[in-house]
């Protein structure tokens, strides 16, 4: 009966998720369909007929700097493994690009293709997975979150915003590798499970092997400075992006504004529990005219254009991502090996039962 009622809430708990995943997809198609709208409104239809006379040269590089942000991104999510495993790099370059492009779909198949691959392709266990993504998510907050927060006090991108705040970074990356190189020393290890009573006053009894990765992974300063100079040119990639996109809707967007919305866009995408789909589009129009752009109505075409652009280079990688990857053997269902004991004949049996 407790088993009974414990699988039912279990199920009533996964249908609840999935309802709720839902819901939130729901709301960021509505929030798209709101950009859309005004972008295709009377106002800015005139941005809209200049993509006809659109330079060639310019969307092509609209294009290979999208190319160019999914292979850095795959290169960060590589290199802040290293310090536990080096899984082959086009590995995780192919298995980046696809989980890109299904960032624009619900119930997380972005997430689960990350992990389908790398526990299925490269044994890597769920714990240390989990204490993978987490790291490349500390060090994209370190980086990103204090290097806006300055520029944003200073209402602008310019010399002295940005030296305070690649300062800012660099005191949260070194604060974040002292934590968490104190943190590893005192964890139990593998042969030694007693919780420090230090740690277990702060609710860490159970430190377990996601733990332990970690604190390993966050208190190695190689691939976590590393991480956080190609967040940094990730940054710069996007940024471009919108400055190009902005040039080709006319819209009058000087590179410091594209830097403040390009970090908003991408910190909008990660972090809404909802999905990335419509609210990077909404953030940026909002954050257009809280930071002052000149005719902040007009920008709702801009987050679009820069999806747009990326969405061609996603759908081209994704079938050879697919190949190169051997989806079809991930997928397969692995088949159980039948225990040797059950292949030998019983031991119960006499000589005479043997014989007929």
């Amino acid at each position: 009966m407790q088993q009974s009622a414990s699988d039912n809430s279990a199920q009533s708990r996964s249908i609840g998720r999935t309802v709720v995943q839902l819901i939130g997809y729901l709301i960021g198609i509505a929030l798209l369909v709101w950009c859309i709208r005004l972008a295709f409104s009377e106002e800015n239809s005139a941005q809209l007929a200049t993509l006809k006379d659109a330079p060639a040269q310019s969307l092509i590089l609209l294009l290979m700097l999208s190319l160019a942000s999914v292979g850095v991104n795959g290169f960060l999510f590589w290199i802040a493994l290293t310090p536990l495993r080096r899984l082959p790099l086009a590995d995780v370059l192919w298995t980046n690009a696809l989980a890109t492009l299904l960032n624009y779909l619900p119930f997380k198949l972005s997430v689960a293709s990350r992990v389908l691959v790398h526990a299925r392709k490269h044994n890597v266990s769920i714990p240390r997975i989990g204490a993978w993504f987490a790291s490349v998510g500390a060090v994209m907050l370190c980086t990103l979150v204090p290097f806006s927060a300055v520029c944003r006090y200073f209402g602008n991108v310019h010399t002295q915003s940005v030296l305070l705040g690649l300062l800012a970074v660099l005191g949260c990356l070194a604060a974040t590798l002292v934590f968490f190189r104190v943190l590893k020393a005192k964890l139990p290890t593998a042969n030694n499970e007693q919780t420090p009573a230090g740690l277990a006053r702060l609710g860490m009894q159970m430190t377990g092997d996601g733990t332990r990765d970690l604190a390993t992974l966050l208190s190695s300063p190689a691939p976590v400075f590393v991480g956080a100079l190609f967040r940094l040119v990730d940054l710069l990639l996007l940024a471009s992006r919108m400055f190009i996109a902005g040039k080709l809707l006319g819209i009058e967007l000087h590179m410091e504004h594209a830097i403040m919305l390009a970090s908003g866009h991408f910190l909008a995408g990660v972090l809404s529990p909802i999905g990335m789909v419509g609210t990077r589009e909404a953030a940026t129009v909002a954050l257009a005219t809280a930071i002052g752009v000149a005719n902040a109505e007009n920008v709702a075409s801009l987050p679009l254009l820069v999806a747009a652009s990326e969405l061609p280079v996603l759908l081209v990688l994704c079938p050879f991502a697919v190949l190169f990857l051997r989806f079809d053997r991930l997928l397969a269902v692995r088949k159980m090996p039948i225990p040797s004991e059950t292949l030998a004949p019983s031991t119960d049996e006499t000589p005479d039962e043997a014989r007929t």
